[in-house]
């Protein structure tokens, strides 16, 4: 039934624009829009037929997936900017934060340039892997999924998850409660903190991107090497050092 929505808003498209969507064509069109599903891809339709400017043209397969992508911005995933907010906030132990799987991601790929002290350089290279990221998660169709990174502060601890939980971002129960070490008002040391966000990264590892891994380690790679390469440096400077010492 998904199949034959889509392929009715097609022939609708095809026949305003009086093109032809047939053979290959059409199949390739299909396998692009399927994963928006057909209410995003009429939504994607009817935007890009009511839009002022493109809607003048006949329009490209880029075209639709770029408004079905545009429909589908209300998913409640964040913008990079107010997601890089989060990525920061979360940095601090005291914190207690409302974090996706996307954000970890991202920051990932900035955590390097970040801890280099290039605030500017992290930033710029978190917009484009978060913006990367969401994009992939929108076109196979994943919902936005979000968990408590709890923090030492109790009192914020408790606010924040109060609100996530009345907003619907998150469902804390029982089960939760013992899994983050929080039962009974137990204090949370930095130590626990620590160990909470390993266990909350180890379960987002399963949903992050095989390429996104590929490119963690690949930041990994060059942080050890910039290490290697500034030891080496202090090393010669202290023979220098010696050698102007000895004369």
């Amino acid at each position: 039934m998904s199949n034959e929505a889509i392929a009715k808003s097609l022939m609708l498209l095809s026949t305003e624009y009086e093109f032809e969507l047939t053979g290959d064509r059409i199949k390739i069109w299909m396998s692009a829009l399927q994963p928006y599903g057909a209410d995003l891809v009429k939504r994607g339709v009817e935007a890009f037929m009511l839009d002022p400017i493109a809607g003048r043209f006949k329009p490209k397969l880029a075209d639709i997936i770029g408004k079905c992508q545009m429909a589908q911005g209300g998913d409640g995933r964040p913008g990079d900017g107010e997601a890089w907010a989060i990525a920061l906030q979360a940095r601090d132990e005291a914190a207690t934060v409302i974090i996706n799987p996307e954000i970890l991601a991202a920051w990932g790929s900035a955590r390097a340039v970040y801890d280099d002290g290039d605030d500017t350089g992290a930033r710029m290279a978190f917009r484009d892997a978060y913006t990367r990221i969401v994009q992939q998660a929108r076109v196979s169709g994943k919902p936005v999924t979000w968990h408590a990174s709890l923090g030492t502060d109790s009192a914020q601890r408790e606010s924040v998850v109060k609100a996530a939980v009345n907003a619907g971002l998150i469902e804390f129960d029982k089960k939760d409660v013992l899994l983050l070490g929080t039962d009974k008002g137990q204090a949370i040391t930095p130590d626990k903190h620590a160990e909470n966000m390993a266990r909350l990264r180890a379960e987002l590892e399963k949903l992050e991107d095989p390429f996104e891994k590929l490119a963690n380690a690949a930041h990994e790679r060059a942080q050890t090497e910039r290490s290697r390469i500034a030891a080496a440096k202090n090393q010669t400077r202290e023979k220098f050092i010696q050698y102007g010492a000895s004369t």
